[in-house]
């Protein structure tokens, strides 16, 4: 019969190479990916509210159709940062607008669901 330390070791063992296991597979999804491109769409409950989430044509990539975006869920009450540099939070981004260029702060959600796979979580107005 094994030894209380011989189970416990085994065990410290089994959860350390778990949580290794689990870091590896998970770390690459805490961090936004920073992308650019243009705002095609806002949908939002009505022009001064939060902003659900937008059309956007990420720039480097190639779109069959010329007006063509992407949908992208928004964070309601996202933070936000205008063309000067000054930090926002409480309220919509001004630069949420049809034909707005803007930096984006973007979430890996990817997971088992119907949901976008990605999510913004901080815009940057650059115009």
């Amino acid at each position: 019969m094994p030894s209380v330390r011989t189970l416990l070791a085994g065990l410290a063992l089994g959860a350390a190479a778990g949580a290794a296991a689990t870091y590896a597979l998970t770390a690459h999804r805490g961090t936004p990916t920073i992308v650019r491109g243009e705002v095609r769409g806002v949908s939002a409950d009505s022009p001064t509210a939060d902003v659900h989430a937008i059309a956007f044509r990420f720039d480097g990539r190639t779109y069959a159709t010329p007006g063509e975006g992407e949908s992208v869920p928004v964070v309601t009450d996202v933070p936000w940062t205008d063309a000067a540099g000054a930090h926002h939070e409480g309220d919509r981004p001004a630069c949420l607008a049809t034909g707005q260029r803007v930096e984006l702060a973007v979430l890996d959600v990817r997971g088992q669901g119907a949901w976008a796979p990605n999510l913004v979580v901080w815009v940057h107005c650059l115009t």
